[in-house]
C-alpha cells in the first residue's frame, strides 16, 4: 500500500465517527439558566416531576395542530396562576422550545423543542424506569 493512502483511510474513518458536540450544545441550552432584564430563567430539568409533566402537556396533540395560549395550557395545569403561566412560557420562548405568532397571544412548539420533548420523554419512559423497574429489591 502506497503512504498516500494511510491519512485518506484515516480521515474516511473519522468522517463515521459521530460527533456528539451538537448535542452537548443543545444540552446545555436547554439546562442552563438564562438572564433577561434582570431576571433568571432557570434551565430545564429532564428528572423534575414539574417540568416532566410540563413536557408531557406540551407533547399533546392538541397543542401541535393549534398552537397554545396562557389559558389553553393552564387548562392542563390548573394550580399555575396567570403569572406564573406567563412567566413559564417566557421560559419556554427564551430557551427555544415555543414561537410566538406575530401579533397574537398564542405560541407553537419549534422544531428544537418537539425534539428535546420527545427526548426528555423517551429517557424517562424506555431507558431509566425499565432500568430502575430491573433492579432486584431487598
Amino acid at each position: 500500500m502506497t503512504l498516500w493512502r494511510r491519512p485518506l483511510r484515516y480521515l474516511e474513518f473519522l468522517s463515521t465517527l459521530d460527533d456528539p458536540t451538537a448535542g452537548v450544545d443543545r444540552l446545555r441550552k436547554v439546562t442552563a439558566t438564562l438572564r433577561e432584564n434582570q431576571r433568571c430563567y432557570p434551565g430545564f430539568n429532564f428528572f423534575a416531576a414539574e417540568d416532566q409533566r410540563l413536557f408531557e402537556t406540551l407533547a399533546r396533540g392538541e397543542f401541535n395542530l393549534h398552537g397554545l395560549q396562557n389559558k389553553t395550557l393552564r387548562r392542563h395545569l390548573p394550580e399555575k396562576t396567570p403569572e406564573q403561566m406567563s412567566r413559564l412560557l417566557k421560559r419556554l420562548r427564551l430557551h427555544g422550545f415555543i414561537k410566538r405568532v406575530t401579533r397574537s397571544y398564542r405560541y407553537y412548539l419549534t422544531h428544537f423543542g418537539k425534539h428535546v420533548i420527545a427526548a426528555g420523554l423517551k429517557l424517562q419512559r424506555f431507558v431509566l424506569i425499565p432500568q430502575l423497574a430491573a433492579i432486584p429489591s431487598r
